[in-house]
C-alpha cells in the first residue's frame, strides 16, 4: 500500500510538474533556429545564458525561475524567441549578443538582424518580476517602433505603394499593436483616391490602436458620415471609451448618437436609450444618463487598463 500510494504521489508530482512546464516559457535551445524562427516571424529575441550548476547561486535561481514563472512573464514571452543558451557551448556568440564571456543567469535581447534591442539584464534584475516584465515590455515596443520606422512607414508615406503592399503594412501594424502608427495610418486613411476597402482596414487598425489620435480621427470620420469609422468605433478598446465621452456633444450642444452606441458596446453598458428618447426626454434626464454612462466608461477603462498593463 505505501508502495502504492508514493507511486501514485510520484505521478502527482510528475503530472503538476509536466502542467507546470507546458504553460511556461517556450524555450529555445538551437540559436540558428531560434535567429531563423525570428526573422520569420519578425519577433525579437530574448537570451537567457546559464554556466554550469555549480557556478550558480541557488537562492538566485529559484528566485529567477519564480520571476520566469510569473503569468506577466509568460505572457511577454510569447511577443519574443525565448532561448535558453549554456555559457560553456555558446560562448562565441555571447558577445554578439552583448554579453560578457563570464555572463551567468543574464538576459540579452536582441532584433531578428542581431542589433541589440536594449542593454541585458543582470542576474538580479531577472530576479525580480516587476523588473523583468519592464524590461520584456519597454524592449518589444522599442522593437516594433523600430519595425514600423524602418519597414512600415516608408510603405504608408509612399503615395505609389500598391494596395497589396499597403495592407500588408496595415496587417503588421495590427498584429504588432504598433500604438505609434497612429498618424501615419490616419494620414493614410485620409488620402484621396484610396481604396474603399483599404479605407475599412485603416478604420479597423485605428479603433485596434485605440490612441486618442486614433479615436479622434475615427470620431471626425463619423462625423463626417463614414459609415466603417462608425463601426470601428465600436471596436476600440474601453481604454478609448474616455476620450470617447468628451466628445459626446457636437459643436452644437446636441448628444452624438454614434459616440452613445459606440460607449456603450465597447464598456457593455446596459440599458442604454433608444434613439427616439433622445428626441422627448428632457434635458435633466439627458444629463443624468451621460452622467451614468462617463462614469461606467470610466471604471471599465480602468479595469481594462489594469488588465493590459504591458499591451
Amino acid at each position: 500500500m505505501r508502495r502504492l500510494i508514493a507511486t501514485l504521489l510520484t505521478l502527482a508530482c510528475s503530472t503538476v510538474i509536466a502542467r507546470a512546464q507546458t504553460g511556461g516559457i517556450k524555450w529555445q535551445t538551437d540559436p540558428e533556429e531560434a535567429v531563423a524562427l525570428a526573422k520569420k516571424t519578425q519577433l525579437p529575441l530574448m537570451f537567457y545564458v546559464l554556466a554550469s550548476s555549480d557556478d550558480r547561486d541557488d537562492k538566485l535561481e529559484t528566485r529567477q525561475r519564480k520571476a520566469l514563472a510569473d503569468p506577466r512573464v509568460i505572457e511577454l514571452s510569447k511577443r519574443f524567441v525565448p532561448v535558453r543558451l549554456s555559457r560553456s557551448r555558446h560562448r562565441d556568440l555571447l558577445k554578439q549578443i552583448g554579453l560578457d564571456q563570464t555572463a551567468n543567469m543574464e538576459i540579452a535581447f536582441t532584433a531578428p538582424d542581431g542589433e541589440a534591442l536594449d542593454r541585458p539584464l543582470s542576474a538580479g534584475g531577472v530576479a525580480n518580476a516587476d523588473s523583468l516584465a519592464q524590461k520584456m515590455g519597454l524592449v518589444f515596443n522599442f522593437h516594433r517602433q523600430r519595425v514600423f520606422d524602418r519597414e512600415l512607414r516608408p510603405i504608408l508615406e509612399n503615395t505609389d505603394a500598391r494596395p497589396a503592399e499597403l495592407r500588408t503594412a496595415l496587417e503588421r501594424i495590427r498584429e504588432m499593436t504598433i500604438v505609434g502608427a497612429d498618424t501615419s495610418v490616419a494620414a493614410l486613411l485620409d488620402r484621396k483616391g484610396l481604396d474603399p476597402k483599404l479605407a475599412s482596414v485603416c478604420c479597423d487598425v485605428l479603433a485596434h490602436l485605440s490612441s486618442k489620435i486614433s479615436v479622434g480621427k475615427l470620431l471626425e470620420r463619423s462625423a463626417a458620415g463614414d459609415r466603417d469609422a462608425t463601426e470601428a468605433l465600436g471596436s476600440c478598446t474601453p481604454a478609448a471609451a474616455e476620450a470617447m465621452m468628451e466628445q459626446l456633444r457636437d459643436s452644437g450642444g446636441s448628444v452624438r448618437l454614434d459616440v452613445y452606441r459606440a460607449v456603450g458596446k465597447i464598456c457593455r453598458i446596459k440599458s442604454l436609450k433608444p434613439d427616439k428618447w433622445w428626441t422627448s426626454a428632457k434635458d435633466p434626464l439627458k444629463e443624468k444618463e451621460i452622467e451614468r454612462v462617463t462614469a461606467l466608461a470610466r471604471e471599465a477603462s480602468k479595469r481594462w487598463q489594469a488588465e493590459n498593463e504591458y499591451r
